[in-house]
């Protein structure tokens, strides 16, 4: 929570804008990699838009892919 709260701080004092949907996304996924193999994303580029990992965007296709099947099985 702390480091999300650093996130919007910097954020409100610079006066930038960020995409939170995103924001939220990598913090679920700093938690998703913590509870199942206990490594953490740098808490501090969790949200920078070039901070991209090549695990996070199989994430998130698998997870796109599984909502497909879901929806239009077979």
């Amino acid at each position: 929570m702390e480091a999300f709260s650093e996130v919007l701080r910097e954020h409100s004092s610079n006066r930038t804008f960020f995409d939170l949907q995103e924001c939220f996304f990598r913090f679920t996924f700093d938690s998703f990699m913590r509870i199942g193999f206990q490594v953490g994303v740098d808490a501090k580029t969790i949200c920078s838009v070039s901070s991209t990992l090549p695990f996070m965007e199989a994430f998130d296709e698998i997870q796109k892919s599984t909502g497909r099947r879901v929806l239009t099985p077979l």
